[in-house]
């Protein structure tokens, strides 16, 4: 038995480098956008992984004291940051405690 062969070999004439140079930057357009998609689904997954945490915090905390300072811990892994703060507002005083 022979190998098969194709009766009718395709010759296409070779690309011009225009083409080729089109197809590189179609190709690293696309890159770029699946890069920022990747990007975008990771912070989105955060958020909604953040928000699962404080929630279960909100339903199962019932000292306050501990329930701002989870939340607060969250929000500033969430906000990727250092530090955060709250203030308490004293309204009869008109005051930030």
């Amino acid at each position: 038995m022979e190998p098969y062969s194709d009766p009718t070999p395709h010759h296409h004439p070779p690309l011009p480098l225009q083409v080729h140079a089109q197809i590189s930057m179609r190709n690293a357009a696309l890159f770029e956008e699946n890069q920022s998609a990747i990007a975008a689904a990771s912070k989105a997954t955060k958020i909604a992984q953040t928000l699962l945490a404080m929630a279960r915090t909100l339903s199962s905390e019932l000292d306050l004291k501990q329930v701002v300072k989870q939340i607060m811990f969250q929000a500033k892994l969430l906000l990727d940051c250092e530090r955060c703060s709250l203030f308490i507002v004293d309204r009869p005083n008109h005051e930030l405690v």
